[in-house]
C-alpha cells in the first residue's frame, strides 16, 4: 500500500469517526435536553403549575410513560435533588413516602429536613399533619400551629390564613381577635383570596354594626372577585347568607342588605361549584326567587369562570 493509499484510509476513517463522535454527542446532549425539560415539568407542575401539569400529561402520552415508569422517574428525580440539598425535592419525597410508600417516619423526617432548610410546603404539611391527627400523626394542635406560624413567619399566604384562623377560632392558641386580623391583613396584601376571605369572618363575629356589615360584605365581593377556587364556594354561600337572611330566618325585612334576588345569585354560585352541596341547595330554594332560565344559565357560567357579577 503506497502513501496515498494510507491517506485516503485514515481520510475515510477520520471522516468515519467523526461522524460517530456527531451522533452520540448531539443524540446524548438532545436526550439530556429532553430529560431536562421532563424534570422541569414535573418541577413546575408538582407546585401547582396548572399549564405545566397539562404539558406534563402531554409529554408522558407522547413518550408512552407508564404511571409506574413516571413514580420512578419522579423519585429518581426527586432523590438527585435531594442529595445536593434541595428542600422542594425533600418535601415532595416525604410526600411519596406518605401518600404512596405510608411510611410516615419517612415522611416526618423527609418533611422536617425540608422545613429546616426553609420549605413553607413541609412546614404547612406538618401543620395539617398535627391538627387532623390524620396518616399516622398523632393530634397536636399547639404543635400545628406552631407549625403554621413557621410558614407565615417566612411568607407563605396559605400559612398566614391559617395562622389568622388559629387566633380567630382558639385552635391551638389562646383566641386573639387583633392577632387574627393582623395576619390575615397580612396575608390579604400579599393577595392572598382566602386571607380576605378570613378578614370577612373575623369581621362577621364583631358587633354587626352598619360599618362591620359594610366591612364584611367588602372582603367577601373581594375574595370573590379573585377568582381563587379554594375559597369561591365558601365566599359565595356567605353572601347569599348576608343578602339573604331575612327570608331564610324570618328576619325584618328593613335590612339595607336583604336581596333576594342577589342571595339566590349567590347560593346558585356555590351551588354550581359544589354541586353535592345540598345544603347549599336547600338555601337556594329558601330565598324562594324565581330565576328565568336565561338568567339561571348566566348565573351558572358566571360560577363556572369563577367570576361574581350580581
Amino acid at each position: 500500500m503506497d502513501i496515498s493509499e494510507i491517506i485516503l484510509v485514515m481520510y475515510w476513517l477520520f471522516i468515519l469517526s467523526g461522524g460517530i463522535f456527531c451522533w452520540i454527542f448531539f443524540g446524548t446532549r438532545k436526550a439530556r435536553r429532553s430529560g431536562n425539560a421532563l424534570d422541569s415539568l414535573i418541577i413546575a407542575a408538582d407546585r401547582g403549575d396548572k399549564a405545566a401539569l397539562k404539558l406534563l400529561w402531554e409529554e408522558r402520552d407522547r413518550r408512552k410513560i407508564s404511571d409506574e415508569d413516571y413514580i420512578r422517574y419522579r423519585r429518581s428525580l426527586y432523590t438527585r435533588l435531594a442529595q445536593k440539598g434541595d428542600a422542594f425535592a425533600e418535601y415532595e419525597l416525604g410526600e411519596d413516602a406518605l401518600l404512596i410508600l405510608h411510611q410516615p417516619r419517612a415522611a416526618y423526617d423527609y418533611y422536617r429536613r425540608a422545613a429546616d432548610k426553609g420549605c413553607t410546603e413541609a412546614m404547612t404539611r406538618l401543620a395539617l399533619l398535627y391538627a387532623t391527627g390524620s396518616e399516622g400523626f398523632e393530634e397536636n394542635l399547639p404543635l400545628s400551629f406552631q407549625w403554621y406560624m413557621c410558614a407565615a413567619n417566612a411568607g407563605d399566604t396559605k400559612a398566614m390564613a391559617e395562622v389568622s384562623n388559629c387566633y380567630h377560632s382558639g385552635y391551638g392558641v389562646e383566641e386573639n381577635l387583633e392577632g387574627a386580623i393582623y395576619w390575615a391583613s397580612k396575608g390579604a396584601k400579599a393577595g392572598s383570596a382566602k386571607c380576605v376571605f378570613q378578614l370577612a369572618e373575623c369581621y362577621n363575629t364583631m358587633p354587626p354594626t352598619p360599618e362591620k356589615k359594610a366591612t364584611r360584605l367588602k372582603y367577601l365581593e373581594q375574595a370573590m372577585r379573585m377568582g381563587d377556587g379554594d375559597v369561591y364556594e365558601k365566599a359565595a354561600n356567605s353572601l347569599g347568607y348576608f343578602f339573604g337572611s331575612a327570608y331564610i330566618y324570618n328576619l325584618q325585612l328593613e335590612d339595607q342588605y336583604t336581596d333576594r334576588r342577589k342571595a339566590a345569585y349567590c347560593f346558585t354560585l356555590a351551588w354550581v361549584c359544589d354541586a353535592d352541596n345540598d345544603y347549599v341547595k336547600e338555601n337556594l330554594q329558601k330565598v324562594g326567587y324565581r330565576t328565568s332560565q336565561r338568567e339561571f344559565e348566566q348565573w351558572r357560567a358566571d360560577a363556572l369562570a369563577l367570576r361574581y357579577n350580581p
